[in-house]
Protein backbone atom coordinates (compact mmCIF):
# COMPACT_ATOMS: atom_id res chain seq x y z
CA UNK A 1 0.00 0.00 0.00
CA UNK A 2 1.39 3.38 -0.99
CA UNK A 3 1.37 5.88 1.86
CA UNK A 4 0.43 9.53 1.36
CA UNK A 5 3.94 10.66 2.27
CA UNK A 6 5.34 8.49 -0.53
CA UNK A 7 2.80 9.83 -2.99
CA UNK A 8 3.50 13.48 -2.17
CA UNK A 9 7.25 12.89 -2.28
CA UNK A 10 6.84 11.42 -5.76
CA UNK A 11 4.39 14.10 -6.91
CA UNK A 12 6.65 16.95 -5.80
CA UNK A 13 9.66 15.37 -7.50
CA UNK A 14 7.60 14.86 -10.65
CA UNK A 15 6.45 18.49 -10.82
CA UNK A 16 10.05 19.61 -10.30
CA UNK A 17 11.31 17.37 -13.09
CA UNK A 18 13.47 15.33 -10.70
CA UNK A 19 13.63 12.12 -12.72
CA UNK A 20 16.30 10.57 -10.49
CA UNK A 21 14.26 10.93 -7.29
CA UNK A 22 11.08 9.74 -9.00
CA UNK A 23 12.95 6.61 -10.06
CA UNK A 24 14.30 6.11 -6.52
CA UNK A 25 10.77 6.14 -5.10
CA UNK A 26 9.47 3.87 -7.85
CA UNK A 27 12.27 1.32 -7.41
CA UNK A 28 11.98 1.39 -3.61
CA UNK A 29 8.27 0.56 -3.83
CA UNK A 30 8.84 -2.18 -6.40
CA UNK A 31 11.65 -3.80 -4.43
CA UNK A 32 9.61 -3.70 -1.21
CA UNK A 33 6.92 -5.86 -2.82
CA UNK A 34 4.34 -3.22 -3.74
CA UNK A 35 2.00 -4.54 -6.41
CA UNK A 36 2.59 -3.06 -9.86
CA UNK A 37 -1.08 -2.10 -10.17
CA UNK A 38 -0.86 -0.18 -6.90
CA UNK A 39 2.14 1.75 -8.23
CA UNK A 40 0.47 2.48 -11.54
CA UNK A 41 -2.87 3.56 -10.05
CA UNK A 42 -2.01 5.19 -6.73
CA UNK A 43 1.33 6.73 -7.65
CA UNK A 44 1.58 7.38 -11.39
CA UNK A 45 -2.05 7.69 -12.46
CA UNK A 46 -3.00 9.71 -9.37
CA UNK A 47 -0.10 12.09 -9.99
CA UNK A 48 -0.91 12.55 -13.66
CA UNK A 49 -4.58 13.25 -13.00
CA UNK A 50 -3.58 15.94 -10.52
CA UNK A 51 -1.04 17.44 -12.92
CA UNK A 52 -3.62 17.43 -15.72
CA UNK A 53 -6.04 19.34 -13.50
CA UNK A 54 -3.32 21.84 -12.56
CA UNK A 55 -2.60 22.42 -16.25
CA UNK A 56 -6.31 22.95 -16.98
CA UNK A 57 -6.42 25.53 -14.16
CA UNK A 58 -3.34 27.32 -15.50
CA UNK A 59 -1.21 26.45 -12.47
CA UNK A 60 1.53 24.77 -14.53
CA UNK A 61 2.72 25.23 -18.09
CA UNK A 62 2.37 22.79 -20.96
CA UNK A 63 6.13 22.32 -20.79
CA UNK A 64 5.89 21.25 -17.14
CA UNK A 65 3.04 18.88 -17.99
CA UNK A 66 5.09 17.35 -20.81
CA UNK A 67 8.09 17.00 -18.50
CA UNK A 68 6.04 15.03 -15.98
CA UNK A 69 4.55 12.88 -18.73
CA UNK A 70 7.98 11.94 -20.11
CA UNK A 71 9.24 10.95 -16.65
CA UNK A 72 6.25 8.71 -16.05
CA UNK A 73 6.61 7.16 -19.52
CA UNK A 74 10.21 6.32 -18.63
CA UNK A 75 9.20 4.70 -15.33
CA UNK A 76 6.51 2.57 -16.95
CA UNK A 77 8.94 1.51 -19.68
CA UNK A 78 11.55 0.30 -17.18
CA UNK A 79 9.08 -1.28 -14.74
CA UNK A 80 9.55 -4.79 -16.16
CA UNK A 81 13.10 -4.74 -14.79
CA UNK A 82 11.80 -4.77 -11.21
CA UNK A 83 9.06 -7.40 -11.44
CA UNK A 84 9.36 -11.09 -12.31
CA UNK A 85 7.21 -12.06 -15.29
CA UNK A 86 5.26 -15.30 -15.50
CA UNK A 87 6.50 -17.98 -17.91
CA UNK A 88 5.57 -17.38 -21.53
CA UNK A 89 1.95 -18.27 -22.24
CA UNK A 90 2.50 -18.34 -26.00
CA UNK A 91 0.03 -15.52 -26.66
CA UNK A 92 0.62 -12.18 -28.39
CA UNK A 93 -1.01 -8.79 -28.03
CA UNK A 94 -0.46 -5.78 -30.27
CA UNK A 95 -1.23 -2.48 -28.54
CA UNK A 96 -1.78 0.71 -30.49
CA UNK A 97 -3.23 4.18 -30.39
CA UNK A 98 -5.32 5.64 -33.18
CA UNK A 99 -4.22 8.16 -35.76
CA UNK A 100 -3.77 11.67 -34.31
CA UNK A 101 -4.13 10.46 -30.69
CA UNK A 102 -0.81 10.85 -28.89
CA UNK A 103 -1.91 9.78 -25.40
CA UNK A 104 -0.46 6.37 -24.61
CA UNK A 105 0.70 6.17 -20.98
CA UNK A 106 -2.27 4.00 -20.09
CA UNK A 107 -1.46 1.76 -23.04
CA UNK A 108 2.14 1.49 -21.84
CA UNK A 109 0.86 0.29 -18.46
CA UNK A 110 -1.38 -2.25 -20.16
CA UNK A 111 1.56 -3.52 -22.21
CA UNK A 112 3.61 -3.92 -19.05
CA UNK A 113 0.83 -5.86 -17.28
CA UNK A 114 0.52 -8.25 -20.23
CA UNK A 115 4.30 -8.79 -20.25
CA UNK A 116 4.25 -9.68 -16.56
CA UNK A 117 1.57 -12.27 -17.34
CA UNK A 118 3.86 -13.92 -19.88
CA UNK A 119 2.40 -12.46 -23.05
CA UNK A 120 4.50 -11.37 -26.01
CA UNK A 121 3.68 -7.68 -26.46
CA UNK A 122 4.09 -5.49 -29.53
CA UNK A 123 3.64 -1.86 -28.48
CA UNK A 124 3.08 0.65 -31.30
CA UNK A 125 2.31 3.71 -29.20
CA UNK A 126 -0.08 6.50 -30.06
CA UNK A 127 -0.73 8.14 -33.42
CA UNK A 128 -0.54 4.98 -35.53
CA UNK A 129 -2.17 5.25 -39.00
CA UNK A 130 -4.99 2.81 -39.69
CA UNK A 131 -3.25 1.20 -42.66
CA UNK A 132 -0.21 0.41 -40.51
CA UNK A 133 -2.37 -1.22 -37.83
CA UNK A 134 -4.12 -3.37 -40.44
CA UNK A 135 -0.81 -4.39 -41.99
CA UNK A 136 0.57 -5.46 -38.63
CA UNK A 137 -2.53 -7.52 -37.86
CA UNK A 138 -2.06 -9.26 -41.21
CA UNK A 139 1.61 -9.98 -40.50
CA UNK A 140 1.35 -10.80 -36.79
CA UNK A 141 -2.10 -12.35 -36.35
CA UNK A 142 -2.18 -11.45 -32.64
CA UNK A 143 -4.42 -13.17 -30.14
CA UNK A 144 -5.58 -9.71 -29.02
CA UNK A 145 -5.37 -6.23 -30.51
CA UNK A 146 -5.39 -3.52 -27.85
CA UNK A 147 -6.57 -0.03 -28.82
CA UNK A 148 -6.28 3.05 -26.65
CA UNK A 149 -8.85 5.77 -27.39
CA UNK A 150 -8.39 8.86 -25.24
CA UNK A 151 -10.05 11.89 -26.81
CA UNK A 152 -13.64 12.12 -28.07
CA UNK A 153 -12.44 14.44 -30.83
CA UNK A 154 -10.95 11.34 -32.47
CA UNK A 155 -14.23 9.39 -32.38
CA UNK A 156 -14.58 9.10 -36.17
CA UNK A 157 -11.03 7.80 -36.55
CA UNK A 158 -11.69 5.32 -33.75
CA UNK A 159 -14.84 3.97 -35.41
CA UNK A 160 -13.16 3.88 -38.83
CA UNK A 161 -10.41 1.69 -37.36
CA UNK A 162 -12.92 -0.64 -35.70
CA UNK A 163 -14.92 -0.92 -38.95
CA UNK A 164 -11.81 -1.69 -40.97
CA UNK A 165 -10.71 -4.39 -38.54
CA UNK A 166 -14.20 -5.90 -38.44
CA UNK A 167 -14.31 -6.02 -42.26
CA UNK A 168 -10.82 -7.45 -42.81
CA UNK A 169 -10.36 -9.51 -39.63
CA UNK A 170 -13.86 -10.35 -38.36
CA UNK A 171 -12.61 -12.82 -35.73
CA UNK A 172 -9.99 -10.50 -34.22
CA UNK A 173 -10.40 -10.03 -30.46
CA UNK A 174 -10.21 -6.35 -29.51
CA UNK A 175 -9.35 -4.86 -26.13
CA UNK A 176 -10.38 -1.21 -25.84
CA UNK A 177 -9.17 1.19 -23.16
CA UNK A 178 -8.92 4.91 -22.53
CA UNK A 179 -11.13 7.79 -21.47
CA UNK A 180 -12.75 8.21 -24.89
CA UNK A 181 -15.50 5.73 -24.01
CA UNK A 182 -15.82 6.65 -20.35
CA UNK A 183 -19.09 8.52 -20.96
CA UNK A 184 -20.25 6.61 -24.02
CA UNK A 185 -24.06 6.78 -23.96
CA UNK A 186 -24.44 5.41 -27.49
CA UNK A 187 -23.06 1.95 -26.69
CA UNK A 188 -20.60 2.33 -29.54
CA UNK A 189 -19.10 -1.14 -29.13
CA UNK A 190 -22.45 -2.95 -29.44
CA UNK A 191 -21.88 -3.59 -33.14
CA UNK A 192 -18.42 -5.04 -32.53
CA UNK A 193 -19.05 -8.40 -30.82
CA UNK A 194 -15.33 -9.17 -30.44
CA UNK A 195 -14.54 -5.89 -28.64
CA UNK A 196 -14.14 -5.67 -24.87
CA UNK A 197 -13.89 -2.35 -23.04
CA UNK A 198 -11.87 -2.32 -19.80
CA UNK A 199 -12.17 0.67 -17.48
CA UNK A 200 -9.45 -0.24 -14.96
CA UNK A 201 -6.38 -2.37 -14.37
CA UNK A 202 -8.52 -4.63 -12.19
CA UNK A 203 -10.81 -5.31 -15.17
CA UNK A 204 -7.71 -5.85 -17.28
CA UNK A 205 -6.49 -8.55 -14.87
CA UNK A 206 -9.84 -10.34 -15.24
CA UNK A 207 -9.60 -10.11 -19.03
CA UNK A 208 -6.17 -11.76 -18.90
CA UNK A 209 -7.25 -14.42 -16.38
CA UNK A 210 -10.22 -15.37 -18.59
CA UNK A 211 -7.80 -16.08 -21.45
CA UNK A 212 -5.35 -18.30 -19.61
CA UNK A 213 -6.91 -21.47 -20.98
Amino acid sequence: MIRDVQYWDFFNALTQGDKHHCKEIFVSLAESGTDIKDIYINLIQRSLYRIGKMWEEGKISIAEEHMATKITEYLVDISSQYFTPAPSCGKTIVITGIDKDFHDIGARMVSSIFELHGWNTVFLGGNTPKREVLALIENTRPDVLGITYSLYINFLRFVELLDAIKNEFPDQTLLIGGQGLASDTNNTLAKYPNAVYVKSLEELEKFIEDRKQ
